[in-house]
């Protein structure tokens, strides 16, 4: 079950960023293919296209172009331009960039900003001005290209467009659009607001937790403690029982003619990840993951954040959380990378 805990991490403590020393040694001797050191570190909560780049947010930003990968020799992510205070999440459209940065805490109150850029290779931020607390900025992971990709920000009163820094005045959250996991939480004021959204065709799914997600075709998914719930419409779910360690992220995967929804775990022990074959769109079995290497990278973590690109297949992020024992956390955080054509994951 999700915790209080999980779920302050999950908006507060990504301002953080850590030092990353771990190195799953006995893979590499047996294998022998070095990894090189992380450029990418600590709790990285937000993975976006844009344009012709991915960013990622770990209270800094680093950006690399699409189409450059990370290898034994080279990390193409860099540092690029980033508003003031700590960003913690980033969104994004055909024509901008968005990032939710919080400031130093002054007597135990956050105080949240977005910032939004126009599209380009140099950032230009400024502030996008809107009405009540914001507690979360995201898109609504529609292809780019398509006219259909939209952010947008919420609070706890609603959810409301963004299109470069105007902003909405129609509260978008209603009782049939909103996926809430408030069963599980220890307050209602906790699970009252929205993280994530996913869409198929012209219907958007918002959820409170990141375990929400789509194949943008014909199917939005929901993954729960020990089952997952599918649906067509965002409205009417139908679930199927599966052994699922608590989830903390999700996201639609394919290769090779097969699919999968992906699960980032929420337990410091076990599987990092989890993969659950889809058979045309329906949830059928768990599997193992991608990636010869998977157990040495990424068993014994807790994957906060997953992001395929091109969007459902080719590479595969995983932001997580690294232990080094089951009654010790650690500082080791970072951003692993899972790349087809090597059948293997590296640090980003």
């Amino acid at each position: 079950m999700k915790t209080k805990i999980l779920y302050t991490v999950l908006l507060v403590l990504a301002i953080f960023t850590f030092s990353c020393t771990n190195e799953p040694i006995f893979y590499n001797i047996a294998q022998e293919v070095p990894l090189l050191d992380s450029v990418v570190k600590g709790n990285v909560y937000s993975i976006v296209e844009q344009g012709e780049f991915l960013y990622a947010a770990n209270g800094k930003i680093f950006r690399k172009g699409k189409t450059q990968e990370v290898t034994n020799n080279s990390n193409p992510w860099k540092l690029v331009d980033k508003p003031a205070g700590k960003i913690i999440r980033l969104a994004a459209t055909d024509s901008y960039l968005y990032a939710l940065s919080v400031a130093d805490p002054i007597n135990g109150s956050e105080k949240y900003t977005i910032y939004v850029s126009p599209a380009g290779d140099k950032l230009s931020w400024e502030v996008v001005s809107v009405t009540g607390n914001v507690t979360a900025i995201f898109d609504n992971e529609a292809a780019p290209g398509t006219g259909k990709l939209q952010a947008y920000y919420s609070t706890k009163d609603g959810i409301f467009a963004i299109n470069g820094k105007t902003v909405g005045t129609t509260n978008l959250k209603t009782e049939t659009n909103f996926i809430s996991t408030k069963k599980e939480t220890n307050s209602e004021e906790e699970a009252s607001f929205a993280v994530k959204a996913a869409t198929v065709g012209d219907i958007t799914v918002f959820s409170d937790d990141l375990s929400l997600c789509s194949d943008r075709e014909k199917y939005f998914y929901k993954v729960d403690e020990k089952f997952i719930k599918y649906s067509t419409d965002g409205t009417n779910w139908t679930k199927v029982s599966l052994d699922i360690s608590d989830s903390a992220s999700a996201c639609y995967y394919e290769s090779e003619g097969n699919s999968w929804i992906y699960v980032g775990t929420a337990p410091y022990d076990g599987p990092g990840l989890q993969a659950i074959n889809l058979n045309n769109g329906i949830p059928t079995a768990i599997s193992e993951p991608v990636g010869k290497n998977i157990a040495s990278c990424l068993d014994d973590t807790q994957v906060i954040g997953l992001y395929p690109f091109p969007y459902g297949s080719g590479n595969l992020y995983a932001a997580s959380v690294m232990i080094l024992s089951s009654t010790a956390l650690s500082n080791d955080n970072q951003l692993w990378g899972f790349y087809p054509d090597r059948d293997s994951w590296n640090r980003e």
